[in-house]
């Protein structure tokens, strides 16, 4: 009877690996973890923040219809807490140059595999803490094998172990790529390190303006954070909803931007913040 039910459920799960394939958003295969939330729901759907996403395609596709403002897209795109590389690899062909930051050792393992799949030529990996200072710092990994939840510091209240990850300002760790074009999209999303991040970005934001995308764990996460982008001169922030569909609540409404008071932001996957008639896009 066990033998049977294990057999089943290989043959489950290698038919719905064969539809997120098939249906998935990334059009390449993933390498994941199997104890990761990521990766569970990479192999059950062949999707991961779903809304974040189609809010990226969105806005890269018509920033008019989105925020209101044209956008030259042509430059880098910085994805710090890269992950296993699910926007970098989506979106990383379309940029000169991506930057694929990622502190933990053990994902940027999983990213560089994952990008040698996809086979972004584009794309430069850089396994680093990015922070507002340069050193070192602890980093907590999650024992239970939850790779996304590794963030830096001790306020958790999960089993982890200590691992010791260098860090340094972005502005540095850019830098030390060589040349490179202006950044025109930067995606932060590193577990609570949000607003370090930023200060350690001040030459990016005040030279580059990119659109900025951060994510907030608490309503004081992310107004630090829009302290912080308000002081670099910008003043257009929102939030990515996906109205209810009233009439057929099976099928999903398309992500529109929402415009939000940066004093009152709330908690949020990502955060879209701009300045204003700082990237206009070529004609």
């Amino acid at each position: 009877m066990s033998l049977a039910l294990d057999e089943a459920l290989y043959r489950l799960v290698s038919a719905l690996q064969r539809r997120s394939l098939r249906k998935g958003m990334f059009g390449t295969p993933m390498i994941v973890s199997s104890s990761d939330l990521i990766g569970h729901r990479i192999i059950s759907t062949g999707h991961f923040e779903s809304r974040e996403i189609e809010g990226f395609d969105f806005i890269l596709a018509d920033p008019r219809g989105a925020i209101g403002e044209d956008i030259d897209w042509t430059g880098s795109f910085v994805d710090v807490g890269a992950n296993i590389g699910i926007y970098s690899i989506r979106y990383g062909a379309r940029f000169e140059r991506t930057f694929a930051v990622e502190a933990n050792p053990l994902t940027f393992d999983i990213l560089k595999a994952n990008l040698s799949l996809a086979d972004v030529g584009t794309v430069t990996p850089i396994c680093s803490g990015a922070s507002d200072r340069q050193g070192t710092a602890s980093l907590q990994v999650p024992t239970a094998g939850l790779l996304g939840w590794a963030r830096l510091g001790e306020d958790i209240d999960w089993q982890a172990r200590s691992v010791t990850i260098p860090v340094a300002p972005l502005d540095d760790l850019l830098d030390a790529q060589g040349p490179r074009s202006r950044v025109s999209l930067m995606k932060i999303d590193v577990e609570g390190h949000e607003r370090q991040v930023l200060l350690g970005a001040r030459r990016i934001l005040e030279r580059d303006a990119p659109v900025v995308f951060y994510e907030a764990l608490s309503g004081a996460d992310g107004q630090a954070c829009s302290r912080i982008l308000l002081d670099a001169g910008y003043d257009g922030f929102f939030t990515l909803k996906r109205p209810l569909n009233v009439l057929a609540p099976w099928r999903a409404q398309p992500v529109r931007f929402e415009a939000v008071d940066p004093a009152r932001i709330d908690a949020a996957p990502l955060i879209c913040a701009i300045k204003r008639g700082a990237a206009k896009a070529v004609a």
